[in-house]
């Protein structure tokens, strides 16, 4: 993720929104699940390159 430059004279303002523990759960289990497949896919890609 990166920063947005804000064009002059323009204020981007971002709200939160509030989730659930349970929508805060299924996002954290995506996350730590797409984690490991990237890193089996990066494995199996550097020992393609040997």
């Amino acid at each position: 993720m990166g920063y947005i430059k804000e064009p002059n004279g323009v204020t981007l303002v971002v709200d939160k929104l509030k989730l659930t523990t349970e929508i805060e759960e299924r996002i954290k289990d995506y996350i730590s699940k797409n984690k490991e497949k990237n890193k089996q896919l990066i494995k199996k890609l550097t020992k393609q390159k040997k």
